[in-house]
């Protein structure tokens, strides 16, 4: 582990106690190289589980979050506009009710 990162795996530990969280996997990415990945903490409690780097997690909605980046790239580069309606780029999108279609 380079010297940066020397207290990290302390400080993700106490992170996980101070917010009572039971597990994380972690990375650090720096351009194209990976500095450092780990799990922490467990994936089943009861059972003692650990997380590993290969733990996979549900996201849940974070999709939205993902969506709305994606969306915020595209607009960063003049592809969209933030008050574009959607139904100008795709014609057959439709929500149940109509008028928020």
């Amino acid at each position: 582990m380079k010297k940066t990162l020397a207290d990290f795996d302390r400080y993700i530990n106490q992170a996980l106690q101070d917010w009572h969280i039971p597990g994380a996997a972690v990375a650090v990415i720096k351009g194209d190289e990976i500095l450092h990945q780990g799990g922490y903490g467990f994936r089943d409690i009861e059972k003692r589980l650990p997380i590993t780097e290969n733990t996979r997690f549900p996201i849940a909605s974070m999709t939205k979050a993902f969506t709305v980046m994606g969306v915020a790239l595209l607009v960063d580069e003049g592809l969209l506009d933030w008050d574009q309606p959607i139904r100008d780029l795709m014609p057959d999108f439709r929500l149940a009710d109509d008028y928020a279609t």
